[in-house]
């Protein structure tokens, strides 16, 4: 079943409710560590609303849920596709193994800003306009915002931690997401082809193939590393 556009359980009235207000974000460990604190300050109002508040919204809700998981299934099946990897290689021509790697990774982490971050920024700061399905300005105006993301009262971090004002996991996740994406966009198409240049010889050429080859898995290795942090 698709999930609701906005919880019960996440407003003003559950937080009243609850007797303890619910940060905006944090991270994995620091909302378990709400959850039993949230808990154990009050038992059978944290019930209320966490629980039968979130109950209630669902059978409520039940219809028009149901419609948008079948809304959402034929949208991901016979139009984004999401069940597998889009290359953005040129359709008719022959790619190695290699090189279908390389474009397939790196075309996803494209998507993924252009597509789900701008959709991201726009339903937050877009509320009733027409929002575009892809663009670049919106996906990077969320990575910057992901970016100056600090450890404050807004996650329950109060002055005097160890860790108040300085970047979240998420702040710094984004910053390395940014990176992975200036550089397939921007740095990566712009670097010399060695074989357009008359004065390097065979072995000169060479060596600069190696390093790019270098610079390739080393991008690669890092997308790998922050796949985690890529969700919406």
């Amino acid at each position: 079943m698709a999930q609701h556009t906005s919880y019960w359980s996440c407003s003003k009235f559950a937080d009243w409710l609850r007797g303890t207000p619910k940060p905006y974000a944090l991270e994995w460990d620091a909302w378990d560590e709400w959850r039993e604190e949230a808990k154990a300050a009050h038992p059978w109002r944290y019930w209320l609303a966490e629980e039968a508040l979130g109950k209630v919204e669902d059978i409520i809700f039940y219809p028009q849920t149901l419609w948008r998981s079948i809304d959402a299934y034929c949208h991901n099946r016979w139009i984004d596709k999401t069940h597998y990897l889009k290359t953005g290689l040129k359709p008719g021509t022959y790619a190695d193994f290699d090189y279908r790697v390389m474009h397939g990774l790196m075309n996803e982490l494209v998507l993924y800003v252009e597509c789900e971050l701008a959709g991201m920024y726009q339903a937050w700061h877009m509320k009733g306009k027409r929002r575009q399905r892809r663009s670049k300005w919106f996906g990077l105006a969320y990575l910057e915002w992901e970016m100056a993301l600090v450890w404050d009262e807004s996650a329950c971090i109060k002055p005097g931690n160890k860790d108040y004002g300085k970047p979240t996991h998420q702040a710094v996740a984004a910053k390395e997401t940014m990176a992975l994406y200036r550089w397939w966009t921007e740095i990566r198409p712009n670097r010399p082809d060695p074989y357009d240049n008359d004065d390097l010889d065979y072995k000169q050429r060479h060596e600069i193939e190696e390093q790019f080859e270098r610079e390739d898995n080393a991008y690669l290795v890092r997308l790998i590393l922050n796949r985690r942090s890529m969700w919406t």
